[in-house]
């Protein structure tokens, strides 16, 4: 059996108090989500064998998408000007699609909630687009089979 090969991804932010951000449906030329947990072991005096537990913490993503307008910086802007004024980040929301190229399988939508992200890059070299890689943590998302 071959490896199922993505066509695409996009990925869609929303904010509380703001609602979908216009122009935010992006196409990715990467993303990635990966979990944030650690495995750690306990040894108990007298036991043959560590104990071991699973801490998972939520969800690590990175994405590099092409700007359809400000608003992933304007976005941004806004989580640092929470945090210099000490109030708590606003709350996103981001909607992944990734569509495949065998054209059987359906297209997997996942939904990243409790989101915080940070800009890595704004790039204008080279080329027509302007991309923007960012970087982030997540509290909740859908298994990656996209059963939930």
């Amino acid at each position: 059996m071959s490896a199922t090969r993505a066509k695409e991804s996009t990925i869609q932010f929303a904010e509380a108090g703001v609602g979908l951000l216009a122009g935010s449906f992006l196409k990715c030329t990467d993303f990635k989500l990966s979990p944030d947990s650690s495995i750690t072991d306990t040894e108990y005096v007298g036991e043959p064998e560590a104990e071991y537990d699973l801490n998972h913490k939520g969800w690590k993503l990175s994405a590099t998408v092409h700007e359809w307008g400000p608003q992933v910086r304007a976005m941004y802007q806004r989580q640092i000007d929470a945090n210099v004024a000490g109030n708590p980040p606003p709350r996103l929301t981001a909607m992944v699609t990734t569509r495949y190229r065998d054209g059987v399988t359906p297209p997997l939508v996942q939904r990243l909630g409790g989101l915080v992200l940070k800009l890595d890059d704004f790039d204008v070299s080279g080329g027509n687009f302007v991309k923007n890689t960012i970087s982030g943590a997540c509290k909740t998302a859908p298994p990656q089979d996209g059963t939930a």
